[in-house]
């Protein structure tokens, strides 16, 4: 079965390492999440596969292919779909434009917005008309175009209200099942994680200090204690 490794990686931005020694292998079907304050080292943890920060030493493979010579484009090629942070959405493109810019086919947009109806109500607006939560929505469906067996979300949820929230997690919930895919989440919202995810891992100052599943985060509270400054009691409300 394919899967999605990081092996002993340590990376980072120029001569700065910011995350060292993680160790993950995500295979089909699998939730992770990834928690950690701001300057953890999450994003660049995603970064390292995606080919925005340089790997410094171990490797990064999906389906045991190693990707620290392949361009950005090629890794997507691989098989993950990424929605970054930034959503990095076109804003003068329109949505169907946005989502074609990701490759797929007419089907592809079906599905697009079978899973999120909102786009094909507004197919033909720019990118900079839509709100955060159509942003977010169309991020997430261009990063589905080219049918990836593995999705890596970088705070998706990050401003936006509860109740748009609660609409995209469960479009995510919906296609992670249906499609069987390998996830990646990393989310400040602990409660969200320890609800979605199988298995969680917890950085502090770049390196994994919690490796496990929610159930066992849940039964260690000094762990998120001391890594987040929150007790899993109150991240579960």
């Amino acid at each position: 079965m394919s899967k999605i490794a990081w092996q002993n990686v340590s990376a980072g931005y120029g001569g700065t390492t910011i995350i060292e020694g993680i160790d993950l292998t995500v295979g089909h079907g699998e939730r992770v999440g990834v928690l950690g304050r701001n300057g953890a080292g999450k994003t660049t943890m995603l970064s390292a596969l995606t080919g925005s920060a340089r790997i410094l030493d171990g490797t990064v493979t999906v389906g045991g292919r190693d990707l620290r010579d392949l361009p950005p484009w090629q890794r997507s090629r691989a098989g993950v779909g990424v929605v970054p942070q930034t959503r990095d959405v076109f804003s003068t493109l329109t949505v169907r434009e946005n989502l074609m810019a990701g490759g797929g086919t007419a089907a592809d947009l079906d599905c697009a917005f079978e899973l999120f109806p909102r786009l094909k109500e507004r197919l033909g607006n720019l990118g900079s008309d839509l709100s955060g939560g159509e942003q977010q929505m169309l991020s997430i469906a261009r990063a589905l175009m080219n049918r990836p067996s593995f999705l890596l979300l970088d705070e998706p949820l990050e401003g936006l209200s509860p109740l748009v929230s609660q609409d995209v997690m469960a479009a995510i919930r919906s296609l992670v099942a249906d499609r069987n895919l390998g996830c990646v989440l990393v989310e400040q919202h602990v409660g969200t994680v320890l609800d979605f995810c199988d298995r969680v891992l917890v950085l502090q100052r770049g390196k994994i200090v919690f490796s496990g599943t929610t159930d066992d985060l849940r039964g260690q509270p000094n762990v998120l204690e001391s890594a987040i400054g929150l007790s899993t009691a109150s991240a579960q409300k």
